[in-house]
């Protein structure tokens, strides 16, 4: 039988409070695991198939994030490309 939303974020929020860890919407914490997923070496098709996406370039598009580290990797890798030293 399929769980309503309601029904999935009140047990969301019973879990959180069993674990005693602070409350995120589900809706967070699929975006959040998934640009985690992506950011940390997870081939793409992966972190897709783990969402249920068909379409590898939405969940790319919709649901993965860059974190810091990899918009300063991009950002090193520019500077090196331009010939400009990388703020350390």
């Amino acid at each position: 039988m399929p769980v309503q939303d309601g029904q999935a974020s009140a047990r969301g929020a019973k879990a959180h409070g069993a674990a005693g860890v602070r409350r995120v919407r589900l809706y967070d914490a699929r975006h959040a695991c998934l640009s985690w997923m992506a950011n940390n070496g997870v081939p793409d098709t992966v972190v897709s198939a783990w969402a249920g996406h068909s379409d590898l370039s939405f969940t790319k598009r919709v649901y993965v994030h860059p974190d810091p580290q990899s918009l300063k990797a991009g950002s090193d890798k520019l500077s090196e490309l331009l010939g400009a030293q990388a703020p350390a």
